[in-house]
């Protein structure tokens, strides 16, 4: 498909999207296999790849990656619990994965992003 080409979504394929988009967001640490969106969507597996990236902006993975990572640095930023616990509660299924990944999409360790960006207690 052509980048200049528009994709046409209907108003039930677009709550479809949000349903998916919303399941990622409410359940983070859960494993979703593709094939488990195309039955609750009932659309095929080609057509709600291309529809959810033309709504979201990146395939279903990434979105969900993207929103464990934001979670994670809410946590980091907010909580004193250990880099690990939150690596699990946000879905990352290791420690080291967590950390590189991490890593690589933001520039600084877990670690490093909470020294930096970890909000004073109140009280």
């Amino acid at each position: 498909m052509k980048q200049s080409q528009k994709i046409q979504i209907d108003s039930n394929e677009y709550v479809l999207l949000q349903k998916v988009a919303q399941l990622l967001r409410k359940e983070p640490g859960k494993k979703y296999p593709l094939r488990f969106f195309v039955l609750l969507t009932g659309l095929n597996r080609t057509k709600l790849d291309v529809l959810f990236q033309a709504v979201y902006g990146m395939p279903i993975k990434q979105y969900q990656l993207q929103y464990r990572l934001h979670l994670a640095k809410i946590k980091l930023s907010s909580t004193y619990l250990p880099v690990k616990a939150i690596a699990l509660e946000c879905g990352f299924g290791n420690g080291k994965y967590f950390y590189q990944y991490f890593k690589k999409k933001t520039g600084l360790t877990p670690g490093t992003y909470r020294q930096l960006y970890r909000r004073p207690k109140k009280g």
